[in-house]
């Protein structure tokens, strides 16, 4: 799958494992006990709250997945990613300083960097590396879009 940004990725990836996820522990089991003639008492409960624990998250992730797809970052630089800040769980993000209109300004990336051995965009593959960044004005942030020094 190709990806217009790192973010995109992130979101992208965790989409759809969330989907997979959902569709097989709430809906092939609801539609095998929907059409079965077992009577279950306490499963319709269960779905119910799986339900309302998984779908918002799956709407979240897929709501971002789409938004970064579609954005078009402007103030597009080369920069170095070197200030990293840790996040929680296991994620971190990176402290840029963006030029606009000849002025300097702290710009932070998205937490979207794992710091563990199993996750997506692993903070090694991008620590002092130059990558191509654009600027996200609706939320304030530094959008990585691409590695340029391998």
């Amino acid at each position: 799958m190709k990806f217009k940004s790192y973010e995109a990725r992130w979101y992208g990836i965790h989409f759809y494992i969330l989907f997979v996820f959902t569709i097989v522990t709430i809906v092939i089991p609801g539609l095998l006990v929907l059409y079965s003639n077992v009577d279950f008492e306490i499963l319709p409960d269960n779905y119910i709250l799986l339900s309302i624990i998984f779908v918002p998250i799956v709407i979240y992730f897929g709501y971002r997945y789409i938004y970064f797809s579609r954005l078009n970052p402007t103030n597009q630089q080369i920069l170095t990613l070197e200030k990293i800040g840790t996040t929680l769980f296991y994620r971190a993000k990176y402290s840029l300083m963006m030029e606009f209109n000849g002025l300097k300004r702290r710009v932070y990336t998205l937490p979207i960097f794992s710091t563990s051995f199993i996750g997506v965009n692993k903070i090694n593959y991008f620590n002092s590396k130059k990558v191509l960044v654009g600027y996200d004005e609706k939320r304030d942030k530094a959008i990585v879009i691409k590695v340029i020094e391998e």
